[in-house]
């Protein structure tokens, strides 16, 4: 048992309103066949020394213990449902209706009624697979109050969508980070992608025709010139000594992250190029004014360079000559950097 809050309610014991204390306390119920453990609310007057439940107390003590009940069985809890269904900004009759249950019944999922496992499965894949539910929002347009509350559902699930893409190429590169790193633990080296977001974006507000392979060699100046200044690199990433110059590690995931814009082009020798632009919203503003002096520097020296120019300069630097093919390129060549 325990003291959770002071609240002043009215205490039918001392017919007055005044200051009593909200206690906590295990208690266990028979529900379906199956005892129930559960935290219960109660109020105590000290004056009286007397417990009791009023009508909000009563409610909320039976939806924690449905909750109690829901987990034990492995179904989702009322706060789950509610948190499921605000993720696509829909109401629980609209939810409802999409779903073809009666209005009502995800309201009632909720609070006090538990579903069964049936609807369980469906309200999990709701919130596990966006990519299902908007198949299912597009088929029941009808199912909402106007278009503008289908268009904000759309909007809402493509989010999820892309969030959802977004976490699994996150994965992939901390997946690509600890296959490389050896004799470490790879969550030192994991690089920090929002600044690498913002100095892609940064970059290419101000370079022209940025293609892959010059972005990349941008990237690895802008990473060493600042670890030769500073002692520490902007992003945070990893580079691998390839025939073109340093790669970063997962430099095919990276390009695919949110946050960075890319527009395939067809090049004159029919290959496809990928030419990346700034991203619409992106803030640049967490890169600090160490940062953005190094990228400056870097943009102002080979932002103008062609990529066959770019990858030429960078073979000529001692970090590239004397890495092995394929390995990473040691931060410790910053200092021979062929600028400062």
């Amino acid at each position: 048992m325990g003291n959770k809050e002071q609240k002043t309610v009215f205490c039918p014991f001392c017919m007055k309103e005044h200051s009593v204390s909200v206690m906590v306390d295990e208690d266990v119920v028979s529900f379906k066949g199956q005892d129930i453990l559960f935290p219960s609310q109660y109020y105590y007057c000290e004056e009286s020394q007397e417990t009791w439940e009023d009508e909000a107390l009563l409610s909320s003590n039976d939806i924690a213990m449905k909750d109690a009940y829901r987990e034990q069985n492995g179904l989702l809890n009322s706060a789950q449902i509610i948190s499921t269904r605000k993720k696509y900004g829909i109401s629980q009759i609209v939810l409802a209706r999409l779903l073809g249950w009666g209005e009502k019944t995800v309201t009632r999922y909720e609070s006090h009624q538990v579903q069964d496992n049936a609807h369980d499965m469906i309200l999990r894949r709701v919130g596990d697979d966006p990519v299902w539910f908007l198949d299912v929002i597009t088929q029941h347009e009808d199912a909402f109050n106007g278009r503008q509350e289908y268009e904000t559902a759309v909007a809402c699930v493509l989010s999820a969508i892309r969030q959802e893409k977004d976490q699994y190429n996150i994965d992939l590169i901390h997946a690509e980070y600890a296959a490389v790193v050896e004799n470490a633990s790879p969550e030192l080296y994991y690089p920090d992608l929002d600044k690498l977001i913002a100095a892609v974006n940064f970059i290419a507000h101000r370079v022209s025709n940025l293609f892959k392979v010059k972005l990349m060699k941008l990237l690895w100046y802008a990473d060493f010139l600042s670890y030769k200044r500073y002692g520490h690199s902007i992003t945070g990433q990893l580079y691998l000594a390839k025939p073109m110059g340093a790669l970063p590690v997962a430099h095919n995931v990276i390009m695919e992250l949110d946050g960075i814009t890319y527009e395939e082009v067809l090049l004159p020798d029919l290959e496809v190029g990928y030419r990346f632009v700034p991203t619409i919203g992106i803030d640049t503003g967490i890169l600090s004014e160490e940062d953005t002096s190094v990228l400056d520097t870097v943009i102002e020296k080979y932002g103008r360079y062609k990529t066959d120019r770019l990858v030429d300069a960078m073979h000529r630097e001692l970090a590239f000559k004397e890495t092995s093919q394929g390995e990473i390129i040691s931060y410790s060549y910053a200092k021979e950097l062929n600028i400062s």
